[in-house]
């Protein structure tokens, strides 16, 4: 199991963050390179066959002992957040003493909590506290090709089914599998390693829109300005203010609760614009959040047509679904998630059934007919420089992948 570790260092040193505004997939040159290498990993512990596309999905296959199994897939992404650096990441591996964990500056990286402290005399893995750690989601590749590698080894002794296994890009940025192929991925029942804590297994998740609001005002020089000046700027603080008076961002919601989130803004006197991302885990919830930006838009109007002429200024909305709740899919396949929960408590990990509060390549799995479940990997604290991982639980997703690839 001391693989796992070594080749996740490996993978980590490598950077993958996605970026946003790209047309081009991959959006960043780190996921070919990242893709290349495992590639040459994947035909030396004995793939098949091995395919790597222009657009950096990279596909493997593994021939099954038992082929009266149906065929399995696991699936894992090769970006990290685009939203904190993931350039010269420096895992540092270390028996966790029951404090505060310190960056490379002195500052508290990792604070003490009942989370951090279950793990007290464990190893964990960590950053610098200068970039992320990359959990997200080079463990979940790390583990599945260990995993792979263990069940190759011993292909004589051990009964699985035909294996496919695909790293794919952009998933931080809501491409989910853009350009999948499922003539070459070609398993009826998939499972993501890109989960949270030990034992975590998700059969939901949100339903994911983004929303971009676009504003127009009319300019002038501000010394001339009394009664002229329609500012878009203006324009964002009504709109900005009315929202959050909601009480719907994401730092107010928790559970089962949605929430509109302000992504970016960006803007001058003349124009502007506000990116929005809607979450929920229903289509009657998603619903009334649009329904909710709409009454916002149409209330700024009203204000601003008080003080100038509507004709002179613009507020509107435009809408792009990025990813649906896989819970319907899943629920259709109740064994798969009996059995995941089986090899789970045979790894040694306790299962922790919830929804996932956001979204996995799985969600678009899931769309296209193929339930797709996700997996811990072990990590905690993604997207963040306070980032970190029980070597432990590393190990126990990979004896989990392990036994469900024989108990399926």
């Amino acid at each position: 199991m001391e693989k796992v570790t070594e080749r996740f260092f490996r993978y980590v040193k490598i950077d993958t963050q996605s970026a946003h505004n790209c047309t081009k997939t991959p959006s960043t040159p780190g996921q070919m390179e990242l893709a290349r290498l495992l590639k040459i990993e994947m035909s030396e512990i004995g793939f098949t066959k091995t395919t790597l596309s222009e657009q950096a999905y990279l596909y493997g296959f593994i021939p099954g002992t038992d082929h009266s199994k149906a065929p399995i897939g696991y699936i894992a992404h090769l970006d990290t957040s685009p939203s904190v650096s993931g350039k010269n990441v420096k895992p540092i591996r270390f028996r966790y003493d029951g404090d505060d964990i310190l960056a490379a500056n002195g500052s508290v990286m990792i604070r003490e909590s009942s989370q951090l402290s279950a793990y007290t005399g464990n190893e964990i893995i960590t950053g610098d506290g200068t970039t992320l750690l990359g959990a997200d989601n080079k463990a979940g590749i790390a583990e599945i090709l260990t995993a792979c590698e263990y069940l190759i080894a011993n292909k004589n002794t051990l009964q699985y089914p035909d294996i496919y296994v695909a790293f794919v890009p952009d998933e931080e940025i809501g491409h989910q599998l853009e350009y999948i192929d499922l003539d070459t991925f070609k398993s009826k029942i998939a499972f993501t390693i890109d989960g949270g804590e030990e034992g975590e297994i998700e059969y939901g998740c949100f339903n994911a829109y983004n929303c971009t609001i676009s504003i127009s005002g009319k300019n002038c020089h501000p010394g001339y300005a009394n009664g002229k000046l329609i500012s878009s700027i203006e324009i964002i603080t009504i709109f900005l203010n009315t929202l959050f008076s909601q009480k719907i961002s994401p730092n107010e919601s928790n559970n089962d609760m949605g929430y509109i989130h302000v992504s970016s803004i960006d803007s001058n006197e003349q124009i502007g614009q506000i990116s929005l991302i809607i979450r929920d885990f229903t289509e009657d919830g998603i619903k009334a959040k649009i329904s909710l930006i709409e009454t916002i838009i149409t209330d700024c109007k009203l204000t601003m047509s008080k003080r100038f002429n509507e004709n002179d200024f613009t507020i509107t909305a435009s809408y792009n679904e990025e990813y649906k709740n896989m819970e319907s899919e899943i629920n259709k396949h109740p064994h798969l998630m009996d059995t995941l929960k089986k090899a789970v408590i045979k790894a040694g990990a306790t299962p922790i059934l919830k929804r996932i509060r956001g979204g996995t390549d799985g969600s678009a799995l899931s769309s296209m007919g193929i339930p797709c479940p996700n997996i811990f990997t072990g990590g905690i604290n993604f997207h963040s420089t306070g980032e970190w991982i029980p070597v432990d639980s590393m190990e126990k997703a990979v004896k989990t992948i392990i036994e469900l690839s024989c108990m399926i």
